[in-house]
């Protein structure tokens, strides 16, 4: 039983290093595998969405931010107008 436990354990980490090495060259654009499945049309779309999104995200990042400090700053005069519970 234990060998038989090590032989799947074997394969389990061979098939996760083998996922592993796709998710990397996947994620890279410059590995193998994505030259085997892209042209230069493609790539180059590819690498455009990538600055929008990045663009997008920075963009939406600023929004967020200024959210945050507009509703710091309406809490900060909300609260000159409440009675706190030691006054009360």
């Amino acid at each position: 039983m234990l060998h038989s436990f090590q032989r799947t354990r074997k394969v389990m980490v061979d098939s996760h290093e083998a996922q592993r090495q796709i998710m990397f060259e996947a994620n890279s654009f410059t590995g193998p595998a994505y030259e085997k499945f892209c042209n230069d049309a493609q790539r180059h779309a590819t690498l455009k969405l990538e600055v929008e999104l990045r663009n997008w995200r920075s963009c939406f990042v600023s929004y967020v931010s200024a959210q945050k400090a507009y509703i710091e700053s309406l809490d900060g005069w909300l609260s000159k107008f409440m009675l706190t519970d030691t006054i009360r």
